[in-house]
């Protein structure tokens, strides 16, 4: 299908340089190096109407399933835009999904290397709390999906500190275990702290002990494994090519896992930080995010951030996770961020929904950081 795209009433297109339509003319292009960020939300193979714009994308070869073996076809890259406001809603579950297909490409190209290349991944999980077996399982089954063996060690409600600390060195002792995860929180008795410190180091996934929270405090300094949240978060603003330096931002919430470390590292990357929190006056926080390009909300509450707080084209991303009532739902009630996205997607120009925004990020960081860590230990 070589020759120029059909532009559509409403809508944006681009030409793309990419293979694999190496040879053909597309959008009035000649192929060669795609200039355009892949940022893949939708396979189809043949345009199709949606609310916003449609980019117009061959620069990665689509699925197979959408492969035609006789002759070139064009595929599109759907991105998500408010047609009043031009806002785009940052969609985590399909960049998750583009980096964990990475991974697992990885992972078979080293075992193909070298079929000793084994990553492993141990979780710890004290009690039966449901939350926590929700997410315990959404690990295993992302780990079992990219390559990685991953297994559960369950463990009673009452297990006392030296039994799951004795566990704990026992999966540090190891050479096959690449990653230990201590599912969080731990009944009352356990001293989070003390446990996530007993984590090795270069076995410390999660990013959680004082070695790699301190490095990441620190100027020169880098850490072994950065928290699985704030990564994920500079990873969807440096996909969205969201540029940092220079920019007002602020980050409400200041936890030791995610906005405290968030802070810094959108420090390092040039920009100017503001910290708020729980003692921030309603007066201060809608000043500090009206004049905020950037606003991360990750402080656990429900409207927290609403649309007349913030400036119009600004970038918001929501933390947050919250349970608000809903009628509406089986549960009588749905997940909700911290940001009231009704209102504040008329005015941002990029914006991350709840679910489906920070959510699936950290499940893919934990994944990269296991991969990451079973390299250095190959020395690869």
């Amino acid at each position: 299908m070589p020759g120029t795209i059909p532009s559509e009433t409403g809508h944006k297109t681009h030409g793309c340089f990419g293979s694999p339509h190496n040879g053909h003319t597309v959008g009035g292009t000649r192929a060669g190096n795609c200039r355009w960020p892949c940022q893949t939300l939708c396979w189809a193979p043949s345009p199709r109407r949606t609310a916003g714009h449609i980019y117009y994308h061959t620069s990665h070869r689509p699925p197979a399933a959408h492969r035609e073996p006789t002759f070139c076809q064009i595929y599109i890259h759907v991105e998500k835009k408010c047609p009043r406001t031009n806002m785009s809603i940052i969609d985590g579950k399909a960049i998750s999904s583009e980096l964990r297909a990475s991974i697992a490409a990885e992972i078979r190209d080293l075992k193909a290397q070298d079929p000793s290349f084994a990553p492993r991944l141990v979780i710890i999980q004290v009690g039966d709390r449901p939350d926590s077996s929700t997410y315990v399982k959404m690990k295993l089954k992302s780990c079992q999906e990219v390559g990685i063996d991953g297994s559960l060690q369950k463990l009673p409600d009452d297990v006392s500190e030296a039994d799951l600390l004795a566990r704990i060195n026992e999966l540090n002792e190891d050479p096959s275990v690449h990653g230990i995860l201590v599912q969080l929180p731990l009944p009352a008795h356990l001293d989070e702290e003390r446990i996530t410190n007993a984590v090795k180091q270069e076995k410390d996934i999660d990013g959680f002990s004082e070695l790699n929270l301190a490095a990441i405090f620190k100027k020169n300094a880098a850490a072994k494994f950065i928290p699985c949240t704030p990564k994920g978060i500079m990873y969807l603003l440096k996909h969205e090519q969201v540029e940092i330096a220079g920019k007002n931002v602020v980050v409400c919430g200041r936890s030791d896992i995610v906005g405290g470390p968030l802070s810094k590292l959108l420090e390092k990357a040039g920009g100017t930080v503001t910290v708020v929190h729980s003692k921030t006056s309603p007066e201060q926080l809608k000043f500090y995010c009206s004049n905020a390009d950037i606003i991360v909300s990750a402080v656990g509450r429900a409207g927290f951030i609403t649309g007349d707080m913030v400036k119009q084209g600004c970038v918001i991303i929501d933390v947050g996770t919250n349970y608000v009532p809903d009628a509406t739902r089986k549960t009588g009630q749905r997940m909700c961020g911290d940001v009231d996205f009704a209102s504040c997607k008329e005015k941002a120009s990029k914006i991350t929904p709840v679910p489906g925004g920070v959510g699936p990020m950290t499940v893919a960081m934990v994944l990269d950081n296991l991969l990451e860590s079973a390299k250095r230990s190959k020395k690869v």
